[in-house]
């Protein structure tokens, strides 16, 4: 079984992020299934706090326990706006849903799709698990 998990947030420092772990690790431990992970993560993120070097966006949260991890990356010239959080204000620097404009929706839109896309083509999961009832599972639909 190829199991996809879908967040369109950081996966950590939320209540969100904390389920999103807490599944694919729970998941892991009673199963033989293989998991994948599609989250945001902001360009400026650093996987390794003892480094002093800005990561590269081939950087992903090593924490979740995925043998395969697409992070769509924030802050960065395909995306020049933070990460988009369900509330009003987020444990990190975050833009608001209702905040965005046409440009911004479409770019958002655009870039998780090209993710969605290379998920399907590497990795071609049997199911998916869409962690917000939101603009990302319509796409994953």
């Amino acid at each position: 079984m190829r199991v996809l998990h879908c967040l369109a947030q950081l996966p950590t420092r939320t209540g969100s992020g904390v389920y999103f772990h807490n599944l694919i690790n729970e998941i892991n431990q009673q199963t033989d299934w293989q998991q994948a992970a599609l989250y945001a993560l902001p360009a400026k993120h650093h996987v390794d706090p003892s480094r002093d070097e800005s990561p590269c966006t081939q950087e992903y949260a090593e924490w979740i326990d995925c043998k395969s991890h697409y992070p769509v990356f924030f802050e960065t010239m395909e995306m020049p706006f933070p990460i988009v959080g369900m509330s009003d204000e987020m444990p990190y620097p975050s833009t608001r849903y209702c905040r965005m404009d046409e440009e911004m929706i479409g770019c958002w839109e655009r870039n998780f799709c090209q993710e969605l896309i290379r998920i399907k083509e590497e990795y071609d999961p049997d199911i998916i698990i869409s962690h917000h009832l939101w603009v990302l599972t319509r796409m994953v639909l």
